[in-house]
């Protein structure tokens, strides 16, 4: 009999192929044209090359015989074909928590649906890819709350689960709980409601909280309040970049105990008669120079 598929051939003689035939390739293409259950199962299970198995996984019917190529295969390239019939949520996980491969991990992960054992898989698997499919995959915004919470994982990673979470008091949670500067400010930077934001720029005990609230803030109020009396210079500069107020700005201007809030107030000045005698009176070198420079801008 030829070495190569015979149109005429039998599915006797193509078993005989695949069974029998010491060219791997062959058994391979032949594969795809066996009609046996029972023999594309035994190709599946027992071939001795990867290439073979992995064809006849993918034509096998049985799914307790896919998963045990899932679980068994000595091959990760035939393990993730007979993963990618799968649709057993258990054996998915197992897999997924267990296989050697993290292609294989991966691809069993990304069928996954329980938010718990996605956490799990999240927080625990040494593998970058396979950490961000179960983020991708984890819509429970508690569950992303307590990974970003977790304080274990690349910051890459901790931003992209924080970027999921939509429920602005679960963001509240962070802000006020995470130790971490940049994940606080990032969960503040997601936050629009505008009395949290308040809340936050008036009481938070971080200046570097409170100032990236006070830059989010559009109540008149409230910024003349923090303008004039948070203990933070950066804080009362942040307010007087989104003040309105002209009078309080110029009050500002003459009265803040701090150059750099000073500088910040002379810069929103247009009242030349107010610049001018500030130009008089200051003596703080680098603000005259900041005085002088606003007023020449407005000539």
């Amino acid at each position: 009999m030829s070495e190569e598929i015979q149109v005429t051939e039998t599915q006797e003689e193509l078993i005989e192929i695949v069974l029998n035939s010491k060219n791997y390739d062959l058994r391979a293409r032949t594969v795809k044209k066996i009609k046996d259950q029972d023999i594309l199962e035994k190709l599946a299970k027992t071939d001795s090359d990867f290439l073979v198995r992995k064809k006849a996984v993918k034509r096998v019917e049985n799914k307790q015989v896919i998963a045990e190529v899932a679980k068994n295969d000595i091959d990760f390239t035939v393990r993730q074909k007979a993963v990618e019939r799968l649709d057993d949520q258990k054996i998915l996980e197992e897999i997924a928590k267990n296989d050697d491969n993290y292609y294989v991990r991966q691809i069993a992960t990304s069928k996954i649906q329980n938010q718990n054992v996605l956490f799990e898989i999240a927080i625990k698997d040494k593998s970058q890819n396979v950490k961000k499919v179960a983020l991708q995959r984890i819509t429970d915004c508690e569950i992303l709350k307590d990974f970003v919470l977790s304080k274990k994982e690349d910051m890459n990673i901790v931003i992209e689960a924080l970027n999921k979470i939509t429920d602005e008091k679960i963001l509240t949670e962070i802000v006020e709980n995470s130790q971490d500067k940049v994940i606080r400010l990032s969960a503040l930077s997601l936050i629009n409601n505008a009395e949290i934001i308040k809340d936050f720029a008036l009481k938070s005990d971080d200046f570097n909280i409170r100032t990236a609230a006070v830059s989010k803030l559009n109540c008149q109020d409230t910024l003349s309040v923090i303008a004039k009396s948070d203990p933070d210079f950066y804080v009362r500069s942040a307010a007087v970049k989104n003040l309105k107020n002209e009078s309080l700005i110029e009050e500002i201007a003459i009265n803040d105990a701090d150059p750099y809030v000073r500088k910040e107030a002379v810069n929103k000045i247009t009242n030349k008669e107010i610049l001018t005698d500030l130009l008089r009176n200051v003596k703080h070198t680098d603000l005259r120079i900041e005085v002088a420079k606003r007023l020449e801008s407005i000539n």
